[in-house]
C-alpha cells in the first residue's frame, strides 16, 4: 500500500478510536509506519490530511448514493432507493461514517487567532470554534442544556502538525 493511503487510513483509525483532539502528525505517522517528512510530501497539515480523507470518503458515499437516483423509476422511488443506499453504507461502515460526520467537522476547533487560515477550515462560520456539529458531544448526542459537551473535547490542534492530547 502506498504511503499516502497508509496515512489516510491511519488518520481515520486514530480519529475514530480517540477523536480529532487526540490525532496529530506524530501519532498518524507512527500508525502508518512512515516518517514525518513523508507526511509532509502529501499533506500541508493534520487538518489537510483530515479534509483529504473526508473528501475521499464522501466521494465514495456520493457514488454509492447517486447511482439509484439515475435508475428508471418514478422520482419518489429513486429518492427512496438513494436514501436506503445511504443508510446501508452508513451501517456497513460505521467508522467511516463517524469520521466524516462527527470528527471531520471538528477540524479547526480551538484554533487561536493569527494561525494559518488554511488550518481554520471546517469550523469557519459555525460559531465560536464549535465546528459544523455545534451542540453535539463526542457520543453524537445533545447535552442536557442543548449546548456542546466540551469536557475533554478542546485539547487543541495547535500548529501545523496539531497537538496530541494525553490519555
Amino acid at each position: 500500500m502506498n504511503p499516502r493511503r497508509r496515512i489516510l487510513d491511519a488518520v481515520i483509525e486514530i480519529a475514530v478510536r480517540e477523536g480529532y483532539d487526540h490525532t496529530c502528525v506524530d501519532r498518524t505517522c507512527s500508525a502508518a509506519k512512515v516518517p514525518p517528512p513523508v507526511f509532509d510530501e502529501h499533506f500541508e497539515s493534520i487538518q489537510d490530511c483530515f479534509l483529504q480523507a473526508s473528501d475521499e470518503l464522501i466521494g465514495q458515499l456520493e457514488l454509492a448514493v447517486l447511482k439509484p437516483l439515475y435508475e428508471e423509476a418514478p422520482w419518489p422511488e429513486r429518492i427512496r432507493r438513494g436514501l436506503q443506499r445511504l443508510l446501508a453504507v452508513i451501517s456497513e461502515h460505521p467508522d467511516r461514517a463517524r469520521f466524516t460526520m462527527i470528527e471531520c467537522p471538528r477540524v479547526g476547533e480551538g484554533k487561536g487567532k493569527g494561525e494559518d487560515e488554511g488550518e481554520k477550515r471546517g469550523g469557519e462560520g459555525e460559531g465560536e470554534g464549535e465546528g459544523a456539529l455545534g451542540a453535539l458531544d463526542r457520543s453524537g448526542a445533545l447535552d442536557r442544556s442543548g449546548a456542546l459537551g466540551t469536557e475533554g473535547v478542546r485539547a487543541g490542534s495547535g500548529g501545523r502538525h496539531g497537538v496530541c492530547g494525553e490519555h
